[in-house]
C-alpha cells in the first residue's frame, strides 16, 4: 500500500525486483480516470500486465480467482480500502506500507508513513484478524513492524 500508488520504487524495486507480472490496482478513483490510467499503463514495462478496478470489483475478481502462474501484485491508497477490501471477505496474510504521507490530521509514525486515530484503529482491526502488517521501501529491506512503533506512542491504545 502506497498513497502515491505506482512510482519509481514499486516499479523498479519492486515489480522488476520480484520479476511481478501482473499488476492489479483497485482504486475507486483511479479507474474513472483515463488520463491518469494511460499515463500509468505507459509507465509499466511492457511485459507486465497492469490491471485496475474500483474496490467492489476488484473484490469480485479476486473471489473469482488470480492466476496461479501469475505472480501478481496489489496496490491499494489507503487503509480504509484494504479495510474495505478484507471486509468484502478478501483474504489477506501480510501487507506492506509502503508510503502514507503527511495531511493534516497525521501523526509521523516512521519515515513516509504518517497516521491518524481511525488508521491506527484499522491497523488495530486488521491485526486482530491477524494480517501481518510491516514497512519496506524495498522488499531486500529488513521489515518494520508498524504494529511495534505504534504501541511505542504515548496514549496511543491500540
Amino acid at each position: 500500500m502506497d498513497d502515491r500508488l505506482v512510482h519509481g520504487q514499486v516499479l523498479i524495486g519492486w515489480v522488476k525486483r520480484l520479476n511481478i507480472a501482473q499488476v492489479i490496482i483497485a482504486n475507486d478513483t483511479l479507474v474513472n480516470d483515463d488520463l491518469q490510467v494511460s499515463i500509468l499503463k505507459m509507465s509499466m514495462p511492457q511485459d507486465v500486465a497492469v490491471k485496475i478496478f474500483n474496490i467492489d470489483r476488484f473484490i469480485e475478481k479476486f473471489r473469482e480467482g488470480i492466476p496461479d502462474n501469475l505472480k501478481t501484485m496489489v496496490l491499494v491508497e489507503s487503509l480504509e480500502d484494504i479495510f474495505r477490501i478484507v471486509s468484502g471477505n478478501v483474504r489477506m496474510d501480510f501487507i506492506n506500507i509502503g508510503g502514507l504521507h503527511f495531511k493534516s490530521g497525521r501523526k509521523d509514525i516512521l519515515h513516509s508513513i504518517y497516521l491518524n486515530k481511525e488508521e491506527i484503529g484499522i491497523l488495530g482491526e486488521l491485526e486482530r484478524l491477524h494480517i501481518n502488517i510491516d514497512s519496506r521501501a524495498l522488499p531486500t529491506d529488513d521489515k518494520i513492524d508498524i504494529m511495534k512503533h505504534i504501541r511505542r506512542i504515548p496514549g496511543e491504545n491500540i
